[in-house]
């Protein structure tokens, strides 16, 4: 699912920091390797991008 933008939720929860619901989407099975139509970049390269390194766990 995607917004007008191309854009999916992980995609606006990853670039806006949403820690939570970026967790939430993944363990539902929201894929991290989709990239977004724009800027051409997967969620995990949102949160590094925008000061959310933190949160890009590799398990």
């Amino acid at each position: 699912m995607r917004n007008s933008q191309g854009s999916t939720p992980l995609d606006l929860s990853a670039f806006n920091g949403h820690v939570e619901c970026v967790d939430v989407l993944i363990n539902q099975g929201a894929s991290i390797l989709v990239k977004d139509l724009t800027l051409k970049r997967t969620p995990i390269h949102a949160l590094a991008t925008n000061g959310h390194s933190e949160s890009v766990c590799v398990c």
